[in-house]
């Protein structure tokens, strides 16, 4: 059980750290339009693959792939507010001293089950603050914080479903579930700011209109 445990908070740092590599790599190299497409053809392409697939080593390059497209879809953040700062060493800290509380939560918890309900409370604590750090500071390294706490939630979430009374999961299910909704709530996040931007721009610019008519 310890064992399983430690496998899935293995995927779960190796995931996370894949997804931050690559949202660098692709708002330095890539393009907004195109990162948009791809992300919008993955949404299709890894519900698809999620039903299908059942070999642990597929199921490992799966989470793998959809760590990838989560950073391609923070990455369409950044590209479009042209706002991006690599996460800093305190935030790093910070993400660790989190995750390490989650590990300790699950290793002295009687019941996984219960231990996941107050892991996803606490995930949703600390997506508040990193938000709040995000929108009201006004420092994007908040939003490092907003889009660990998102995968993290989906993580606890899925040991939400899969734990058993004795204390186990399938680790295998458990990666498989999640690193489809990490790469999934990353994206519509994304997307609901991106769209809520856009939509205040154009207000912004029919107000102007208005004001130029009179």
């Amino acid at each position: 059980m310890i064992q399983e445990l430690h496998k899935a908070f293995y995927s779960l740092i190796l995931v996370i750290t894949v997804a931050i590599i690559a949202c660098g790599i692709f708002v330095r190299f890539g393009d907004y339009t195109s990162c948009i497409i791809m992300s919008v053809v993955w949404i299709f392409m890894t519900v698809m693959i999620y039903f299908v697939i059942k070999n642990q080593v597929l199921i490992i390059l799966y989470s793998f792939f959809n760590a990838l497209m989560a950073g391609m879809a923070m990455a369409i953040y950044y590209l479009k507010t042209d706002n991006f700062e690599y996460i800093s060493v305190r935030a790093v800290i910070v993400i660790l001293v989190l995750l390490c509380v989650n590990f300790v939560v699950y290793t002295i918890a009687n019941n996984y089950r219960s231990a996941a309900k107050w892991m996803l409370l606490f995930w949703i604590v600390i997506c508040g603050i990193g938000g709040y750090i995000w929108g009201i500071d006004l420092s994007i390294q908040g939003s490092w914080i907003v889009f660990v706490a998102i995968i993290s939630f989906m993580f606890n979430l899925a040991v939400l479903k899969y734990a058993t009374k004795e204390n186990g999961f399938d680790v295998y299910k458990v990666i498989k579930l999640y690193s489809m909704l990490e790469f999934g709530s990353v994206l519509f996040l994304v997307i609901a700011i991106i769209t809520e931007g856009d939509a205040l721009e154009l207000l912004d610019g029919v107000e102007f209109k208005k004001k130029k008519s009179y």
